[in-house]
């Protein structure tokens, strides 16, 4: 039994993985739980972004930056690497620092075709490519006009058209956010070379400069940030609807907002549920929801993890089963007194317990 119990206080198994993610100030955002170290940092970012979405945050995996620290320097994590070629030493708890890429490169590539007339060449084929480093907040408008502007050739930003192929059939869009574009770092854009283009004349606009098309909101590089202001007129969100539903007059209850967070399948602890105000709204609600997220305390994640125990199939689990397993698992497993007492408790004097009732109960108090 002692071997046993050594082996389960080992949060991962090889080849698998806790990824702790904290931000820049070191705070706590989530754990992703039995991480493969063949996965690859674009699929924990893909991830990362969709356990965000589900609490209202946007970020999406374009637009985070996952690095490491060891021995005072941090090493940005390549989207194309596996976690194994960080986690070197394939430790159980493996942290990793969060953080919102506030602008991004882009190659530009301007074409001339040639010309020919009757097989002689009058014009042969020319191109040039130079970078841009432009905000992620940037609207395609600005981007165009900062790309004209760099290119220092009096073209009219309404007459430059970019595209995301060299033959210049696949339009770049018209409208919208860079950053919500889905666009990768050093994405190659192609356009025509304008009259009058001199590749040694480029001259980068400063973007912070007071011109109002050429300034971009700033966003925050940590995590834990407000995210930015909804535009004014833009929908709510069906999240939002639903919270202004149950609050009276925009604001909730400090325990009827924990209550609601764990009917959204959240476990937030007694104590992150006390440090909330008397009266919570929305905003108050979403960043709650942020710090108090643990990702594997879903019902789903319960089913699937008490059920891992039940080798006959019956959807039940023992009593002694149960025991077992509190004290066996867990970030703070219980001691034998504290199991027997739950177990008394939940269970009486039945000597089973239905995994679907179990799974309901762990996801009240698991986290208390």
């Amino acid at each position: 039994m002692d071997h046993k119990k050594r082996l389960a206080s080992r949060v991962g198994t090889p080849g698998i993985c806790t990824v702790v993610l904290i931000d820049k100030t070191q705070r706590p955002i989530m754990n992703l739980h039995k991480v493969p170290l063949s996965a690859t940092i674009w699929a924990i970012k893909t991830k990362v972004s969709e356990r965000l979405k589900e609490v209202g945050r946007s970020l999406s995996a374009e637009a985070m930056v996952l690095h490491v620290e060891s021995g005072g320097t941090s090493t940005a994590m390549d989207n194309d690497e596996f976690l194994s070629t960080y986690n070197t030493l394939g430790v159980s708890r493996f942290t990793v620092i969060i953080s919102r890429r506030t602008k991004m490169e882009l190659q530009v590539v301007l074409s001339r075709p040639e010309k020919k007339c009757l097989c002689i060449t009058k014009q042969k084929k020319e191109q040039e490519e130079f970078p841009v480093h432009i905000p992620l907040a940037y609207t395609t408008h600005q981007l165009r006009l900062y790309i004209t502007e760099t290119m220092n050739c009096n073209t009219p930003k309404k007459d430059f058209k970019l595209y995301y192929d060299e033959a210049m059939q696949d339009a770049f869009p018209e409208e919208g956010v860079v950053g919500s574009l889905g666009i990768a770092e050093k994405t190659r854009l192609y356009a025509l070379m304008p009259p009058g283009f001199d590749i040694t004349k480029i001259e980068y606009p400063v973007i912070e400069g007071k011109k109002q098309d050429a300034v971009a909101t700033a966003e925050p590089e940590t995590l834990t940030e407000a995210a930015p202001t909804a535009p004014a007129g833009s929908e709510k969100s069906q999240q939002e609807k639903e919270f202004e539903a149950r609050a009276m007059g925009g604001l909730m209850p400090q325990q009827d907002a924990g209550d609601y967070a764990r009917s959204l399948g959240f476990s937030p602890s007694k104590k992150e549920v006390a440090s909330l105000p008397e009266k919570v709204d929305y905003k108050a609600f979403q960043d709650f929801l942020g710090v108090a997220m643990h990702p594997d305390d879903t019902q789903e994640s319960f089913r699937i993890f008490f059920s891992s125990f039940d080798n006959q199939g019956t959807g039940d689990l023992s009593k002694k089963q149960v025991c077992n397993i509190l004290q066996m698992w867990g970030d703070e497993p219980l001691s034998p007194a504290e199991a027997a007492a739950f177990c008394e408790l939940v269970m009486g004097k039945e000597n089973s317990i239905s995994i679907k009732v179990l799974v309901d109960i762990a996801n009240v108090c698991w986290c208390a």
